[in-house]
């Protein structure tokens, strides 16, 4: 168990004061209205669609949604697009690798995060076989961001399974936002090169991009003198299309190609340096969006997309002999030795997804959007399978969301979604929300939700095995043929204040959720069933149950054109109980597999003529995975210097970056991978 009086977290304690402090401070200019002018009092509060699929102040969601904005984007000075989520509470970012960094919101965390819907422009990003999101495929970079939605609790009820403990949608810049030739440079530490080169322009009714990338660096390097083998390449090509063939009709088109090697393992934390492997992912995505304008009140949208990942992850081949210690004679009288390739051997996953929807207003009060999914995923894999042929799966989805103001003070949301899936058939989800506007400056939200997470292609499918020629000869992991959805259940009180003219905006969360049924390994040590030598099978079930609840706090502060400030704190406290085998019986407590505080602030400053710095401070306490040892907390400071220039025929901008400065050298996710200072020169040229 954690360490509930760890002197570290006195830094934290401090944070959150200061949160709660500052929320005070709004709440007292709230009373003080009257002195206010009435642009302070009634400029109108940021709008997002991610919560409900239709647009919404962010004081009306009926959840908590916080914009990551271009300035913010361009403060952070990162690279990659998940140290973003740094900022915000709840989001615990970690390395599974050096160049597969991921983040998890609420439940247990893994290398393989799954229960955050990921979307780029509206395209679901998840790769269907690992059920996750691989962002080094996916052509993606930072300067290609325009903003992002982050929707922070339950969003099933717009966005499907994934989203069973939020969702993200990132907007990337139009074409017409940045016409022309755009070329970008990054270079640093561990030798990193990323170059791109992109053309964006418009032709009568349809605006282009067209963009080309390169990446590579050589990892961690090494760890107590043993190289870790972990460098990594990827480039990638896409392409985005927006035709407007007339006023009402809007057809956007996305694609894309990249080819990525980088070194990973199976996706648990409690592995050794020599059982990493590399991987090999060629992936590639066809998006078509129209949206039809009927009135200004109703609007249709269809999107159909495919994608499909080309997977080669060979750990090793070896003969089975070297793997049992014994002849395989000896326990399979008449086998023949023969060879085991150990990974993903030419395998691939493909997604076909279409979506439906109608958004729609009815008189002045009552906002709405429902529609309808039909998806099919589909992956091959003889390591997971013990089959040759590909395994499919289909997934439908009826769903609907609307917004009503009752009364001025007083806005209520509902939500729900009807789900069948092949392995668990119907299963649904439902969210209700009441906000209580104060007054014009202060929301009070509560809400209440249900939600099903059916499971993945992989875990209903699992089927590991040593087989040959189609022969199974021992069990290994394979799912249970009851395997259930996942479920969970939660409740939130949240306050949103906005004050003076948006300069000031507060997020505080207080949260509970109960996660029953979640899917998880558990060993049963007396198999009695057949093709089991050893009586040993591992089985894909639902295994795992937890308990959440906590505090997390947003506040983000622009008091003049000069400044940005934004701080967040998490405190977080997780009951979580693992079974992980039976016959004999053993029982995990999973409690501490979750950092209990995080916080971060970063402070932005323009200085005038182009030149802007900001520092950005992190912290997270102490986890110990749940399928790994435990990693210690830590602390680090970021700054990044920058200038802006502009001239007659070109534009952009230069930029230092220095990360962990202090040169603390810390793990968030394995004690080999190792964070140390990294330093890096940016340039973006826009012509």
């Amino acid at each position: 168990m954690r360490d509930k009086k760890n002197p570290a977290m006195n830094s934290t304690w401090r944070i959150a004061l200061g949160l709660l402090t500052l929320a005070q401070v709004s709440a007292a200019h709230a009373q003080e209205a009257d002195y206010l002018t009435e642009e302070d009092v009634f400029l109108d509060v940021p709008v997002a669609s991610g919560a409900s699929r239709f647009p919404q102040a962010l004081n009306k969601a009926p959840v908590s949604v916080i914009i990551i904005d271009r300035e913010m984007i361009k403060a952070a000075g990162v690279l990659e697009v998940p140290d973003l989520f740094r900022l915000l509470p709840g989001f615990q970012v970690y390395s599974a690798a050096y160049n597969h960094p991921v983040f998890n919101y609420h439940t247990l965390p893994d290398g393989f995060p799954s229960r955050m819907e990921v979307r780029i422009d509206g395209r679901s990003v998840y790769e269907p076989f690992t059920n996750t999101v691989f962002w080094i495929v996916q052509g993606l970079e930072v300067e290609d961001i325009d903003y992002i939605e982050v929707v922070r609790g339950s969003n099933v009820s717009a966005y499907g399974a994934n989203a069973i403990n939020g969702s993200i949608n990132i907007v990337t810049r139009s074409p017409v936002a940045a016409p022309g030739l755009t070329l970008r440079g990054a270079a640093g530490s561990n030798d990193t090169e990323n170059l791109s080169i992109g053309y964006s322009g418009t032709h009568e009714a349809v605006s282009y991009r067209i963009s080309g990338r390169h990446r590579q660096n050589s990892g961690f390097g090494s760890f107590e003198g043993q190289d870790l083998d972990d460098d990594s390449e990827a480039w990638s090509v896409t392409g985005n299309l927006l035709w407007t063939p007339s006023l009402r009709d809007k057809v956007s088109v996305q694609l894309g190609y990249s080819d990525s090697d980088f070194t990973f393992d199976q996706g648990n934390s409690n592995v050794e340096l020599d059982e990493l492997f590399p991987w090999d992912i060629q992936y590639s995505y066809q998006h078509v969006d129209w949206q039809h304008q009927i009135n200004h009140q109703h609007s249709l949208r269809v999107a159909l997309t495919h994608s499909r990942n080309e997977i080669n992850a060979i750990e090793r081949e070896a003969l089975l002999s070297e793997l049992i210690g014994l002849p395989p004679g000896l326990i399979w009288p008449g086998l023949d030795d023969f060879e085991l390739v150990l990974g993903i051997d030419d395998g691939y996953s493909e997604r076909y997804d279409l979506e439906l929807s109608h958004t729609g207003e009815s008189g002045e009060r009552l906002k709405f959007d429902w529609g309808a999914s039909a998806r099919r995923d589909r992956a091959k894999s003889q390591l997971h399978f013990s089959t040759e042929s590909s395994v499919s799966e289909n997934y439908y989805r009826l769903f609907g969301n609307a917004e009503y103001d009752a009364l001025d003070w007083l806005t209520l949301n509902a939500g729900a979604s009807l789900s069948y899936n092949d392995t668990v058939k119907d299963h649904n989800s439902w969210r209700l929300s009441a906000n209580f506007h104060v007054n014009a400056n202060n929301t009070l939200r509560f809400a209440l939700s249900r939600a099903t997470r059916a499971p993945t292609l992989l875990t209903a499918n699992y089927f590991r095995t040593i087989n040959n020629g189609g022969v199974v000869y021992d069990l290994d992991l394979i799912s249970d043929e009851d395997i259930a959805e996942e479920e969970r259940k939660g409740a939130e009180l949240g306050y949103f204040g906005y004050f003076f003219g948006g300069k000031l905006t507060t997020d505080l969360k207080l949260f509970y959720e109960d996660n029953e049924h979640l899917i998880d390994v558990q060993t049963d040590r007396d198999y009695r069933g057949p093709l089991s030598v050893d009586n040993e099978v591992a089985f894909m079930t639902n295994s795992l149950q937890s308990e959440d609840y906590g505090f997390e706090a947003y506040v983000n502060w622009r008091p003049d054109q000069a400044w940005l400030i934004t701080a967040q704190y998490t405190w977080m406290d997780i009951d979580a109980e693992h079974a992980r085998r039976i016959n004999p019986d053993r029982i995990s407590d999973r409690s501490d597999a979750v950092a209990e505080n995080m916080a971060s602030m970063m402070v932005n400053r323009a200085f005038g003529h182009g030149f802007h710095g900001a520092f950005t401070w992190y912290y997270q306490s102490e986890i110990n995975w749940k399928s790994g040892p435990p990693v210690e907390d830590y602390d680090r400071l970021d700054v990044n210097l920058r200038k802006e220039f502009q001239f007659e025929r070109f534009s952009g901008r230069v930029e230092f970056i220095a990360q962990n400065i202090f040169g603390d050298d810390y793990a968030d996710y394995r004690p080999f991978h190792e964070f140390d200072s990294r330093y890096y020169i940016r340039l973006v040229t826009e012509f």
